[in-house]
């Protein structure tokens, strides 16, 4: 059985055109081994695998569009030659050259993932595993120029013997020069040159002329003219250079040999790195590929659930041109999808494309599909598509197809999907439906996914009468009668042959024909779906004029946002220009009062008190106006109004037109105004104008006590101004909040009466009133210093006060 099942499964990817789409990812690849990777891609079915490389491809597509490229553009494929190493070869430079390059290349990628481990961390794990061998880089780097030439540097034994050759060979050619340039030579010369022949250094000379020059013959021309003499007086200069160019060639060979035997010690780690930049270049390729198809990282399930959104053919796409996005579900309310339709209209690019999008997402690969698209992991894919008929085995079409489908009956799961192009074809219509509804029947009860195209009008009945099976089709233009590629889930198709015939020219007597001797149970049924087709294409026009108008509104209520978002702005700002107003007018109060307590303390008249009154009453007047300016600038809407019978003292509210957070300072009465505490200012502010925004803090709990420096309200809280009877405040027995309106009260009076010390008597208890009432005087205006009473005076029950 698992040698019919690789079988089926060697034919399932011929047949998806498995081999082209890989050929396509291996062109992206820029190395010799991703480029092996790409085209024997592995097929796993590891979920924690599959997501793991779809979230790398999405990673490596993320970089590649917001960044610069990977830097694996230099390596080379050095497997040949670390086998060689492993084998007591000796490497060559050209060989050590790119051993170096790929180890440059390797240290590059690594610190290339490590500066954005946090942004890409999974490219990080995948390039973490490289070992740098800085070392060896930099022996061979420095043995070597680019073309693999060895350097003098590479040992200076090499750097002497080369010196000691170009010091021969000048000498040599010193000599010759003098030899040709002579005028007694120049009868018996052919050329005025020197060259090489058997690597010994001779001169071109007339053949008649050769007794006439001593030396040894090398050569001759093809014409026999010349011959090619070494000097006598060269030999031994030649024996010598001979000498120290072997000597030069034994060093270099050692040098190689040194450095092979370096790379022989490092070929585990070196092989193990260029898995690692294959495996890399491999992402990469994936990367690239998502945007060329402009694909995306489905969800992944194990439930044998297909819900692809707007899919698409990969090898259409790839070739270019306009290709149609269709809608594909297979797996969660049926089992077997069964797509019917005209030919030529897309049934089998439909069925193409279920399986090659299953085939990508065990490859790691992202499918053509909008992003909200979902896919199994399916243990096995097989598809019987195309007419294959076998010679060999003397085997017709349907014979052919039949043999596979009973394969693939023996070798399918529940966790497969199968996928049957035109469904026993090829024999008598009604033997062939009855036949290929039991096979899809023994499919479905077996829980195999399976999707299958077909003509066969019984098959559209099964669909419609067992809810196992989804009837599917490919959309027919009746006006044009020609197909639109779009898929049409839960409704059958119509073949539409005659009609298409008689497009195509067909004689008419013979189209009238066909149409007579055309059963009429099928007339009937074609016409159903000829008018159900017709109702769907108007409710898909009047659908898309809806979407329209949807836009249409939506734009418009975007413009209304944007225009209600700059009017909020242009409140914001006027706000904030009339809380800056509003502040200058509180600073004006607050000196136009210590102006008026001075005056009073200077002319201690009744009159002079009345009319300070007046001028307080003014103030106050002004700054009320300022801050009711100011609120009026924003109310909130109807529902966001604070009930304030449910607000509290202490609660923190913000005062919408100012934007700012205050504190209750007491329970509001009823329905009216509120007392609220914002910063150093106490203000009344209508409940319109408040909204909640937090509970208070315990640290603000603990101030609750505090009232501000400076009073709006208290500015004009006296209506009649009359000097103390008495230069001391008894508040025993008393809460704070009553203690401390009576102590504002008091040292307003004392001060319009000119006092400069009074007592208040708050006794022991607890110690939160005396605590309350010296935390006041700490920030009153009025207040120069204060202390606790004397034992005569009355103790630490007794608060002595020196005003200003």
């Amino acid at each position: 059985m698992a040698k019919v099942k690789e079988l089926l499964f060697k034919r399932t990817l011929k047949a998806l055109g498995w081999d082209q789409l890989t050929r396509k990812l291996a062109d992206f690849a820029i190395t010799s081994p991703g480029q092996e990777l790409c085209l024997n891609l592995p097929l796993t079915t590891d979920q924690e695998i599959i997501k793991r490389e779809l979230k790398q491809t999405s990673e490596l597509k993320t970089l590649l569009e917001e960044e610069a490229d990977i830097p694996l553009e230099e390596i080379k494929d050095i497997r040949p030659a670390l086998q060689r190493a492993s084998k007591e070869g000796i490497l060559e430079g050209k060989e050590l050259v790119l051993i170096a390059q790929t180890l440059k290349v390797g240290s590059r990628a690594k610190k290339f993932f490590q500066r954005r481990q946090k942004s890409y961390p999974l490219l990080y794990q995948l390039s973490s595993p490289l070992i740098e061998l800085t070392p060896l880089e930099r022996n061979i780097s420095k043995c070597f120029d680019l073309s693999g030439e060895l350097l003098d540097s590479a040992s200076p034994t090499l750097k002497r013997l080369r010196r000691k050759v170009t010091t021969l060979r000048t000498r040599i050619t010193k000599k010759l020069n003098a030899i040709i340039n002579s005028p007694s030579n120049a009868k018996i010369l052919q050329d005025r040159y020197y060259t090489i022949r058997s690597e010994r250094y001779v001169i071109p000379l007339r053949a008649e002329a050769r007794a006439r020059f001593k030396g040894i013959v090398h050569d001759s021309s093809a014409s026999g003219a010349t011959v090619f003499v070494e000097p006598l007086e060269l030999v031994e200069l030649n024996n010598q250079l001979k000498r120290a160019e072997l000597e030069v060639n034994r060093e270099i060979r050692e040098i190689l040999k040194r450095l092979t035997l370096r790379v022989k010690e490092k070929t585990t780690l070196l092989q193990s790195n260029l898995e690692i930049l294959a495996g890399i270049d491999l992402a990469r390729a994936k990367a690239l590929l998502s945007k060329s198809l402009n694909a995306s990282e489905p969800k992944i399930n194990t439930q044998g659930r297909i819900n692809l959104h707007r899919s698409r053919h990969p090898l259409l796409v790839l070739r270019g041109g306009k290709v149609i996005a269709n809608d594909i579900a297979l797996g969660d309310k049926f089992l077997s999808l069964i797509i019917t339709g005209p030919n030529t209209g897309g049934k089998t690019v439909t069925l193409m494309t279920a399986g090659l999008c299953a085939l990508m997402v065990r490859a790691g690969l992202h499918i053509p599909a909008a992003p909200t698209s979902e896919i199994a992991i399916f243990k096995e894919i097989y598809a019987d598509i195309g007419d294959e008929q076998s010679l060999e085995q003397d085997l017709s079409s349907f014979s052919s197809h039949l043999v596979k489908i009973v394969d693939i009956l023996k070798a399918v799961s529940s966790s497969s999907l199968v996928l049957l192009d035109e469904i026993v074809s090829s024999t008598d219509p009604s033997e062939g439906t009855a036949l290929a509804r039991a096979i899809l029947e023994k499919l479905v009860a077996r829980k195999v996914r399976t999707v299958a195209t077909t003509h066969y009008s019984g098959l559209k009945e099964l669909a419609a009468n067992d809810n196992r099976f989804c009837n599917a089709s490919v959309e027919f233009n009746l006006e044009t009668l020609s197909p639109t590629y779009r898929l049409l889930m839960g409704l059958p198709g119509r073949s539409s042959a005659i009609d298409i015939a008689n497009r195509l020219g067909l004689e008419p007597n013979i189209i009238a024909r066909a149409r007579d001797l055309w059963g009429r149970e099928d007339k009937s049924l074609d016409a159903l779906l000829a008018e159900i087709d017709r109702e769907r294409q108007k409710l898909q026009q009047d659908q898309k004029e809806i979407l329209q108008i949807k836009a249409e509104t939506k734009e418009l209520n975007k413009e209304y946002q944007e225009r209600l978002a700059k009017i909020k702005e242009e409140q914001r700002e006027l706000a904030n220009r009339m809380q800056e107003e509003l502040s200058r007018e509180t600073s004006s109060a607050k000196e136009e009062i210590a102006r008026i307590v001075k005056e009073l303390q200077r002319q201690k008249t009744l009159p002079r008190a009345q009319e300070a009154r007046k001028k307080l009453i003014g103030v106050e007047k002004k700054v009320e106006s300022e801050i009711e300016k100011h609120l009026d600038l924003q109310k909130p809407p109807e529902e966001e109004i604070i009930d304030t019978s449910t607000l509290k003292a202490g609660e923190i509210v913000e005062v919408t037109s100012l934007g700012k957070e205050g504190k209750v300072l007491e329970k509001p009465r009823g329905r009216g105004k509120v007392k609220v505490q914002v910063g150093g200012i106490t203000m009344i502010v209508d409940p319109i104008r408040l909204r909640r925004t937090r509970p208070i803090t315990p640290e603000e709990a603990s101030d609750d006590h505090k009232l501000p420096a400076v009073d709006a309200q208290r500015l004009t809280a006296n209506n009649h101004i009359s000097p103390p009877t008495a230069l001391s405040c008894d508040l025993r027995g008393k809460r704070v909040d009553e203690a401390l309106e009576e102590v504002i009260d008091f040292l307003d009076q004392a001060i319009l009466a000119n006092h400069q010390r009074v007592c208040i008597i708050h006794g022991h208890g607890t110690g939160a009133l005396k605590s309350a009432i010296r935390d006041y005087l700490k920030d009153s205006p009025y207040v120069s210093h204060f202390r606790a009473g004397e034992l005569s005076e009355g103790g630490d029950g007794v608060t002595v006060v020196e005003l200003k």
